[in-house]
């Protein structure tokens, strides 16, 4: 399924198999996000789609035994050549229950309604850096017209300089 030979081969040196990371797809702007180190939790709704991929026999059991999972490939679309990140996955949070017992949830803001993700080190990201503002602009409009007072150009100006200076101060979140 896989069709990036370099992403295949980190795959390959880590020794994961399919049932080691979790797939799932993302918009792209929230990519950039992780990859600045602006969202290190990824949070999704409770339902049998995401708990079928955390917990063995969820479907007889419900939460019985966790799926041993260190991983997550994001996906932002579905074509081959659609931007991608492996990450390593921390742990779980849902309801207050962390997966494993002893994760640290430190730093990582919980919501109480969501099955929280909590993101460790990425270890691959193909991002289109020059695209960054497109999905700015994108961000904008939905802001402008869900808020009907659009924010100034300066202030989306200075957010974006401020996640490029992080993007490139995080030579350690990247391997």
């Amino acid at each position: 399924m896989i069709e990036n030979s370099e992403l295949q081969k980190i795959i390959d040196n880590l020794g994961l198999s399919k049932n080691d990371y979790l797939f799932l797809t993302i918009k792209t702007v929230y990519l950039y996000h992780m990859k600045s180190g602006e969202k290190n939790v990824e949070y999704r709704e409770p339902s049998d789609f995401i708990f079928t991929r955390l917990y063995d026999n969820y479907s007889k059991n419900k939460f019985s035994k966790p799926k041993n999972i260190s991983h997550i490939l994001f996906q932002a679309g579905y074509n081959p050549d659609s931007p991608r990140m492996l990450i390593e996955l921390k742990g779980w949070n849902y309801k207050g229950k962390n997966t494993p017992q002893n994760v640290n949830t430190k730093g990582h803001v919980i919501d109480d309604y969501s099955v929280n993700l909590l993101l460790g080190n990425i270890l691959y990201e193909n991002l289109d850096m020059s695209r960054e503002k497109e999905f700015s602009k994108k961000e904008e409009r939905t802001v402008a017209t869900s808020n009907k007072s659009p924010k100034s150009k300066a202030v989306l100006q200075s957010k974006l300089s401020i996640r490029r200076s992080k993007i490139s101060n995080t030579s350690n979140r990247k391997k």
